[in-house]
């Protein structure tokens, strides 16, 4: 009896080496597949109907932060998701959790013409010396506006850019069987590109599987009789 105990003793410390192995391997090939997946997460550009230009591009999923997290990226987008991550990790936590990182830059070039909106006059001697002070204002005022005032001494500018954003997470179509979940960014500022934009989102990654490999320890009929026994064996799940 000893020896059968002993002989499964050891037939379970391969069987843990064999698992740990395995799972290892498969936590690489995740870190392969999220690392693949951050490279190639390229920007793509959308003109809509209305004419206002969406930018889509891939989510990063995964069941829990830690692979993201571990990553050591020099990209600054990727260092500014992974802040974000540790700053709300509280909130990342259930299926479906998501987050993401925007960042976008406005361009916006106009010429207008000024106002005199004063004159301050000094006299030096016989002569008078005039100094105008100019004003202008932004043609367009749904998206910028500015004002500018300017003296001999001084440019003072107020600016206010307007943004109107609309994020999605959400599947998108890339074969007849396959759907990819994408983040699109749609910002109806005319004037304002998505230059950057990651996304994160919790996904189950869990799968049922019916038949899997599993180790044995029992007692019953072997080819000696009824005895205990030990090994490997195949198990299908039925619920």
């Amino acid at each position: 009896m000893n020896n059968i105990w002993y002989k499964a003793s050891i037939v379970i410390l391969i069987y843990i080496i064999i698992i740990t192995n395995v799972n290892q391997c498969t936590q690489n090939n995740k870190n392969k597949l999220v690392y693949e997946n951050i490279l190639n997460n390229t920007i793509k550009k959308v003109k809509e109907k209305n004419g206002t230009i969406s930018s889509i591009t891939n989510v990063i999923q995964d069941n829990n932060t830690k692979t993201l997290l571990a990553l050591k990226a020099n990209d600054s987008t990727i260092k500014y998701l992974q802040d974000e991550i540790r700053r709300n990790k509280n909130m990342l936590k259930d299926i479906g959790s998501s987050i993401a990182v925007i960042i976008s830059s406005t361009t916006f070039s106009e010429s207008n013409s000024s106002i005199i909106s004063k004159i301050d006059s000094i006299k030096k001697g016989n002569t008078i010396y005039y100094y105008p002070t100019y004003t202008s204002k932004s043609k367009d005022t749904t998206w910028i506006n500015y004002d500018i005032v300017a003296d001999k001494d001084n440019v003072d500018l107020k600016l206010k850019v307007k943004n109107k954003y609309s994020v999605i997470i959400g599947t998108e179509k890339i074969s007849f069987f396959k759907r990819n979940t994408v983040v699109k960014v749609n910002n109806q500022n005319p004037y304002t590109d998505v230059k950057e934009l990651k996304a994160f989102q919790i996904k189950d990654e869990r799968k049922i599987n019916r038949i899997g490999l599993g180790l044995q320890v029992g007692y019953g009929i072997t080819l000696k009789g009824f005895s205990p026994y030990v090994g490997f064996g195949i198990n299908f799940k039925i619920i």
